[in-house]
């Protein structure tokens, strides 16, 4: 007894022991099973474990060697690359049992483009004098939208309409003192900064300062073209070099109604070109630079005309979002539904770099891409799906100006105002390898499912260290936000001390599978971050909400009050 006594406490202990870690680590959980069926929990986090297992290193790096070969040429859009790649994003989608919801029950979505080169005849003429001058193509001013025909000439009076920008939730409109009806607008770039975080988020950028919005607001005000101004400060962020190199390609458009902005004429101004504009006029380019600074302008008539006429050669390009389908379980939420994407477009091949011409976007993004294709794989490997359903989008022509996306929001398979949240994948597993940026993460509730998967996977959330590059509007996400869908860009590890080590490699040949920056453990930790947060997000009783007050949050609000309408009717 002296021997046996002492072997049983011990047992005891033990089980004890046992009992209390497998305890506190269920009940990490037990927030996360709210709503659902409880018998089921315990059977669901383990189903989650395993399909977290899917998702590796090295099928990540198999599908990041394979859309970043050479042989699929860049996969530049409308390319044979592209095509490959999403025939290949498809195969992979069948493969794992995802459902075609696309046309015809395909994994294929078409998307309508017109390809558009600007012809260097075209015209832009100032009134100064009382002679029209002209400017120079390239050097002084480039082509930013085209009307739906070639060679519509255009002769109106021009307005200064400062920003160009009406905001009701900030209290401010460039264009309340002014008519621009069948005139052209001339606005500066950017948007009234100030240190107000509740006057355009203060330093930050919002949608207002996006030239889409600014064309959409002008055609609305019944303006017939934009003249936009580059302001020298804007410069420091986007070169004119750049720029140019950029708008003389050839364009890639989506077919769309004339309302659209793609198909309304507008022109950016070099600043230099833009003193000519205000030559003779109440303020002068300096004035209008120092106001614009300072976060205010002034509207006003500029009592001179000016002549548009834009030629271009256009042709059609026939092009593809691919997707794939996972109804959920639950009989009220599986008509909710969360959106994965990536776009699997680049730039395809271009000018030399050191006898390279092959620009096979392997971190942009390819990478992006294969989390895609990892995250569909582990969500469809579950035996009990969660309870909303998801889709699996994997875009083109987002380096054509987030075209793809545009097009899907436009034309949705799924309702939008049921649609919950969309995570997406864009330039991921490069970088510091401790730490996410999550642009978007302070905008809405998915912020938080985010910031904790992070904390779980050991990875820090650092913060927009460059808010001047809007990087929240430069990609497909933002698509979904300005309709309304809560939206995230989980994104590498990057401040502004290494952002030069990025640039590099962003849109060159040097951008290839052999990339020292690509981390393929910190792709798989990034992929099952996201994972994490979006399980989460589907099996929550409440779908994530914008935070109060955000941009986006008011055409949220309007969605599901018109879809409460119909409900009702």
């Amino acid at each position: 007894m002296y021997f046996r006594f002492p072997l049983i406490l011990l047992f005891l202990l033990v089980c004890l022991v046992a009992f209390v870690l497998l305890q506190s680590r269920f009940e990490r959980y037990i927030p996360e099973a709210k709503g659902m069926p409880s018998h089921g929990a315990a059977d669901l986090q383990l189903a989650r474990e395993e399909a977290l297992l899917t998702i590796r290193a090295t099928d990540l790096r198999a599908h990041l060697e394979f859309l970043a070969d050479d042989l699929l040429e860049g996969r530049d859009t409308g390319s044979h690359g592209a095509a490959v790649a999403a025939k290949y994003i498809a195969s992979h989608f069948e493969r794992n049992g995802l459902a075609p919801v696309g046309d015809g029950e395909t994994y294929f979505q078409s998307v309508p483009l017109k390809l558009k080169k600007i012809l260097p005849m075209s015209l832009l003429e100032i009134e100064i004098g009382g002679e029209m001058v002209p400017l120079r193509y390239g050097k002084d001013f480039l082509v930013t939208g085209v009307a739906s025909e070639s060679g519509q000439d255009i002769s109106a009076v021009a307005v200064f309409a400062g920003f160009g920008i009406t905001a009701e939730e900030y209290d401010y409109d460039d264009y309340k003192d002014i008519d621009v009806q069948g005139k052209v607008a001339v606005v500066v770039s950017g948007e009234p900064a100030s240190d107000d975080e509740a006057f355009f988020k203060g330093k930050q950028r919002t949608r207002q300062s996006s030239a889409r919005t600014k064309r959409t607001r002008a055609r609305e005000e019944g303006a017939v073209a934009v003249i936009g101004i580059m302001r020298e400060e804007q410069l420091d962020h986007f070169s004119w070099p750049a720029l140019r190199k950029y708008f003389t390609k050839a364009q890639v458009k989506l077919v769309t109604e004339d309302e659209s902005p793609q198909n309304f004429p507008s022109v950016v101004l070099h600043p230099e070109a833009a003193r000519l504009v205000f030559a003779g006029s109440p303020m002068d380019y300096e004035e209008i630079d120092t106001k614009a600074k300072e976060g205010h302008t002034q509207a006003f008539a500029l009592n001179k005309r000016v002549r548009i006429k834009i030629h271009f050669e256009d042709g059609d390009l026939a092009e593809k979002n691919v997707v794939g389908f996972l109804a959920g379980s639950d009989p009220q939420l599986k008509s909710e539904v969360v959106i994965f994407s990536a776009h699997y477009d680049h730039v395809g091949i271009g000018a030399a770099v050191k006898g390279d011409s092959i620009y096979n976007g392997a971190a942009d993004n390819a990478s992006g891409t294969s989390g895609l294709l990892e995250l569909a794989e582990a969500f469809a490997s579950l035996s009990e799906r969660p309870r909303r359903s998801m889709l699996f989008l994997g875009l083109t022509a987002e380096e054509k100006g987030l075209l793809g996306s545009e097009y899907y929001v436009e034309h949705p398979l799924f309702p939008l105002e049921k649609t919950v949240a969309n995570f997406n994948l864009d330039m991921i597993g490069i970088g510091d390898t401790t730490a996410l940026v999550v642009y978007g993460i302070e905008r809405s509730t998915l912020g938080d499912y985010v910031r904790k998967a992070a904390a779980e996977f050991g990875l820090e959330i650092w913060p927009d260290d460059m808010p001047e590059q809007r990087i929240f509007y430069r990609s497909d996400h933002y698509n979904f936000a300005r309709k309304g869908v809560p939206a995230i860009l989980p994104s590498f590890g990057v401040k502004r001390s290494n952002f030069s080590d990025f640039t590099k490699f962003y849109h060159q040949p040097s951008d290839d599978a052999n990339l020292p920056w690509l981390n393929y453990n910190y792709m798989q930790k990034h992929v099952r971050v996201v994972f994490q947060a979006a399980w989460w997000v589907a099996n929550a009783d409440d779908a994530p909400q914008w935070a109060p007050g955000d941009e986006f949050g008011k055409i949220r609000a309007k969605q599901i009050d018109e879809e409460k309408l119909r409900t009702d009717e």
